[in-house]
């Protein structure tokens, strides 16, 4: 438990020390968790995968606390909780967020996981002074009702957000995060290239496309000459320069090659 305790809290460790009473806390906190989790009720520290009804994937949400008619806020990215003994389990409290409220009856039992928690040390509330630690908790699941992407979620695939704006003559461009695809052929290209579905947006010019991941890989000439791919074009480091790219149907991911510059940094 110790050393357990030192490789999860360095900073602690160094500014505070880790004594006896403080793994004895530890371990009557553990117990009070794991002594009190259910496979038929969710109760506060337990953890759920929750995903959105727009496809978000959140792994690690946390039961924060029960609320009245029978439903429990959950905080959907939660910080690591501070827990405390309560009388038919544990408090626990985090930031983050977002937070919503959900029956019950609506989560998913998922078997157990292990979840972690923070508990003041010996020195109290002071800066570095929590520890950190994880015990058994139940796990469960919930998706949100109506999913507008069907199965898609983040968890495997891309979403992007494009915006498919007109041209002073009378042509359309797209672009997304920040860069220009292109117009309506480029458009189709990336859509091939990334094995991408198009669902409308919130507003008419918006696109909602679920895709293939993008990793960008620089190589020597040697190993860029060696792939087994066609060649197309991308801009990279600013500008075009040829490129391959491989599809990897397995990780949902599609890995564009180039050869990478030699810079000189005089």
């Amino acid at each position: 438990m110790l050393e357990t305790l030192r490789a999860l809290n360095p900073l602690y460790e160094r500014e505070h020390g880790i004594t006896p009473g403080d793994v004895e806390a530890v371990r009557r906190m553990i117990a009070r968790i794991e002594s009190t989790r259910s496979e038929r009720q969710p109760r506060p520290g337990d953890r759920l995968v929750h995903i959105s009804c727009h496809g978000d994937y959140a792994p690690d949400a946390l039961v924060e606390r029960p609320e009245d008619g029978g439903r429990l806020a959950i905080n959907i990215i939660p910080f690591v909780p501070f827990v405390s003994a309560a009388t038919e389990g544990v408090h626990c409290h985090a930031g983050g967020g977002p937070m919503t409220a959900i029956a019950a009856g609506e989560l998913h039992y998922a078997g157990h996981r292990p979840g972690e928690f923070l508990i003041w040390g010996h020195d109290g509330p002071a800066g570095h002074g929590a520890i950190r630690f994880r015990a058994l908790v139940a796990g469960w699941s919930y998706r949100e009702p109506e999913a507008l992407y069907g199965d898609y979620t983040t968890r495997d695939w891309r979403r992007l957000y494009v915006y498919c704006l007109p041209r002073p003559d009378g042509s359309y461009r797209y672009e997304t995060d920040g860069y220009e695809i292109g117009d309506e052929a480029a458009f189709r290209r990336f859509l091939h290239d990334f094995e991408g579905r198009v669902f409308p947006g919130q507003t008419p010019r918006q696109r909602v496309v679920w895709c293939y991941r993008d990793i960008e890989r620089g190589l020597t000439q040697e190993a860029w000459e060696a792939i087994d791919a066609p060649v197309t074009a991308r801009r990279i480091y600013g500008a075009p320069q040829p490129v391959k790219l491989v599809k990897d149907h397995a990780h949902r991911r599609t890995s564009c090659f180039y050869v990478q510059p030699h810079i000189v940094i005089r």
